[in-house]
Parts: structure tokens; sequence; C-alpha cells
């Protein structure tokens, strides 16, 4: 509770509009799965299609990540692209109440993936700069409004249908969408660092820190003017002989200024100096034939400065959250046809509230147990073996009580994993690079969700059996413990790209 209290208005107003957010989105997508035999038959589609459509949220959701977590680091427009964002997503979902045709579903399908990734990935990047020390634990509860929205928001959407036609049910939709609207315009960070100064900094960084920085700040905005005039040495023409030995102290004073300034201005930028000595290296030999061709020297400095060339182990921590997606989907897509295959639909209303329970319970722990305690990498792979174990538990022994219970536990792992892939990023690369890394997450994590929900169900279809998707399900998710594995023997400090 001590670190809450310390927490600006700015992080509570992005974790509540994260919460919406992300309560609004899931319930999208489910309330849809419960409207698509109506629209089937009323747009005159297949379930294919419709499959198809509503993957199309999820996808634009993910493979937009990366270009707008790097319109959001060039242009910093918060208050902007919330309204961009809430607009796109409130206004396609109103729209697909009226929508006649699958082309024009399409189109709308994809503005409310678009619309939400930009929310998402601006409130991030946003709530990074600002949270600190405290991103662990507000991250891991602003994903909370996953499970709520995917129990609460399916149960009216059900409660309406019994009264009003599909496209009503979209409407009442639509307008809680609107909403976002508000929460967005309610966000106004400033870019002072000096208001922020007593909530750690907003970036965790000690008080020294801050305090540089904020001379760094003054300077910038002017006071850097005044203070190479208030050192230029006054030189008097009358008294020349008496103040000789004066001038000679201001000048040496306006060096000394001048050099801490520049180690400043080094320090915060991150600059380090090049030694003469690489000079007469051999790699300096390829670099200055690198010179006579412009594009190419352009490329191999744009690609050093990445923190894939600094932090290579980082691809396995981005094909390990790939791998956790195509877990993901397959489980989520297939845990209640599974259960109906097994039980009655009454069982399947307990398993499904088991799911949610232990989706809620992981992202929360994920938050509270990584904020002062455990790592996030070693919690990572403790998940992904409970998700093995639960799985393959589930695939094998054909029992209703034994499903109640390793669905709340996959629920807890997988859901778990969700939120600590970010954190995982946030603890390896350096803090201004964190949305535009995450985004690049998101965008592979986004292919390997559609071969995850296209693989589930071709092994459910070629073998008659969900059990075989869970079995197959079990065995992939031994990847993702072996991809946050590398990294994790073979580096100790990614940061550094030390192996």
């Amino acid at each position: 509770m001590d670190c809450l209290m310390s927490v600006s208005p700015a992080c509570i107003s992005l974790v509540l509009t994260m919460f919406l957010l992300s309560s609004l989105h899931i319930g999208t997508v489910k309330v849809i799965g419960v409207l698509v035999s109506d629209m089937s038959n009323s747009l005159q589609t297949t379930s294919a299609e419709m499959g198809i459509e509503i993957g199309l949220i999820i996808a634009f959701y993910f493979l937009t990540a990366p270009v707008i977590g790097v319109v959001n680091t060039r242009w910093n427009q918060i208050r902007l692209f919330l309204l961009i964002g809430a607009m796109l997503k409130s206004c396609a979902v109103v729209l697909m109440a009226f929508v006649t045709t699958n082309a024009v579903a399409f189109i709308l399908f994809a503005l409310m993936g678009i619309g939400t990734s930009i929310m998402w990935m601006t409130c991030l990047k946003e709530l990074n700069r600002l949270a600190g020390e405290n991103f662990k634990l507000l991250y891991s509860l602003s994903t909370c409004g996953y499970p709520v929205g995917m129990t609460l928001v399916p149960l009216l959407a059900t409660g309406l249908l019994d009264v009003y036609s599909w496209r009503d049910v979209l409407l009442f939709l639509g307008a809680l969408t609107t909403h976002l609207i508000p929460c967005g315009m309610t966000i106004k960070a400033s870019m002072d660092p000096r208001d922020h100064a007593q909530y750690d900094g907003g970036d965790g960084r000690s008080q020294s820190d801050i305090t540089s920085e904020m001379g760094l700040y003054q300077r910038v905005h002017g006071s850097e003017d005044r203070f190479d005039q208030d050192s230029v040495p006054r030189l008097d023409n009358d008294n020349n002989d008496s103040e000789n030995g004066d001038t000679h102290k201001e000048v040496h004073q306006h060096d000394q200024c001048s050099q801490t300034k520049q180690d400043l201005t080094r320090r915060d930028l991150k600059i380090t100096p090049i030694d003469d000595d690489d000079h007469d290296d051999e790699p300096s030999t390829k670099c200055s034939n690198l010179q006579s061709n412009g594009l190419t020297r352009k490329l191999v400095e744009g690609w050093r400065s990445t923190e894939f060339y600094s932090n290579p182990l980082l691809v396995f921590v981005i094909l390990s959250y790939c791998m956790l997606e195509f877990i993901y989907t397959g489980w989520h897509a297939f845990l209640l046809p599974k259960a109906l295959q097994r039980t009655s639909e009454r069982n399947t209303v307990f398993i499904a509230l088991s799911a949610a329970i232990g989706n809620l319970s992981g992202r929360i722990s994920s938050g509270v147990l990584t904020n002062r305690l455990f790592d996030p990498t070693n919690m990572y792979l403790i998940l992904s073996v409970i998700n093995v174990a639960s799985m393959a538990c589930d695939g094998f022994l054909s029992y209703y009580f034994v499903s109640l219970m390793m669905s709340c536990f996959s629920g807890l792992s997988i859901a778990g994993r969700a939120v600590l892939g970010p954190l995982v990023i946030k603890s390896t690369v350096s803090n201004e690079n964190v949305p535009l890394i995450i985004g690049v997450m998101y965008f592979v994590s986004g292919l390997g969700a559609f071969l995850g929900g296209y693989s589930a169900g071709l092994i459910a279809d070629c073998l008659s059996s969900y059990d075989a998707t869970f079995k197959i399900l079990a065995i992939v998710d031994m990847l993702t413990f072996i991809f946050m594995a590398v990294p994790k023997i073979f580096g100790r400090n990614l940061s550094t790209g030390k192996v």
C-alpha cells in the first residue's frame, strides 16, 4: 500500500483507462462470438468468414503495435493519440450495428483493432515514463480488465439478446465503448520532470539523477544563456593590472563549468566517448569502407543503435512470448468446446468461471510478486512449468473436477505470463526503448496467435478430439520455457549484452 500512495494522479488515470480498454477489447471479441450465428444469418456469411473477421481485431491490435510505438516516440501528442484511438474504436463498434456487407464488416473490425492498439500503446508508453519502480504492479492491475470483460460483458450481451436484436446489442456495446473518450481526455501528463519529482521522478531513477535532469531541463529552456553570460569574464580597461589575477580565475571557472556541462550532457544522453586507440584496430578499416556508401553506413549505424544489437538474446524473449500467444489462443478458443465435449453445459459454466478466476489471480499476483520479491524471468519460468503440467493433466485425465482445477491453474499461468512478458522487456532494455520493443514483441506474438488458433482447430478436426489439442499445446508450451531459459542461463545481464 505504501508504494501505491506515491503514485501520481496521471498514473491512476492511465491504469483506469487501460483497465476499461482491456475489458471492452476482450468483451467485444466475446460478444461478437455470442452474436456470430445471428450475424452470419443476417449478413449471409459463413462461420469461417466470421472467424476471420473476429481475428482481424486481434491481428490489427498486435500487428500495428510497432508502427504506433514509433509514431508515439516521434510525436509526443498523448491526448491526441488517445482521442484518435477512442474515436476509431467506439465509432467502429457503433457502425457495426448498421453494417450490411462483409466488406464493410472487414474494415470496421480492422478499425477496432487499430483503435485499441493506438490507445494501449500510448497509455503503455506514458505509464512506462511516469510509473517508475511501480510499473510492474500498475501494469498488472491495468490488465485485470481482461478477465472482467471476459465474464461480465458477454453476460450483459446474453441478457440483452433475449429482448433486443444483435444490432441493438452492438449499439449498447458501442455506447459503453464511447466512455473511453472522456477517460482518455482526463490524462494530461506533464513533460516537466519537476511535476513528478515527488513520485520518484517517474522513471525509477534516484533523486540525484532527477536533480541533474532538472538542471538540464532548465538550461534547455533558457537558463543556459543566462549561465553563460554570468560566467563570461569582465575586463575593465582602467584596472587591467589589478584585475588580471581575477580574470584568470574567472576564465578557469568558466572552463570548469563548461566541462561539467559537457559531462552532464554526455551522462544524460548516454554518449560514450570514443577511444582514439580504436581507430588503429581492424574494425575501423571496415567502417571506413562503409563511408563510401551512405545508405549502407546508415543501415549499419541504425542496426548498431538498436537493442537487438546490444542484447542479441532479446530475440529469445520475444520468441518465448510468441509461443505463449500460440498457447493462449488455442487454450482460450477451445477450452469451452473441450468442456462441452466432456460434461454438461452447466458444468461448463463453472469451468469458464474457474478459468476467469485463475486469469484474474495470475495478473494480480504477477504484478505484486515481481514488484518487490521475484524477478519477472524467474516467475515466467515457474509459471511455464505449472502450465505444462496443468494442460497435460487436462488432456490425459477426462474427469470434471480435474478439468475444473486445471482450468484455474492454466488461466493463472497463461494470464500471468501475458503480464510478465512486457515486464521482462522492461527489466531488460533501456527505459526509452521499452514501448518500441514491446511493440515488436506484440507484432511477433500476433503471428503466433494466428498460428495457434489455426493449428489447434486443425488438430481437433483431424483427430476428432479437443483432448489431442490440449496435449499438443502442452508440448508446444515447453518451447516457451526453453526460449526464456536461454537468456536466463547464457546472459546474466541482457541490458549490457554480456553473454
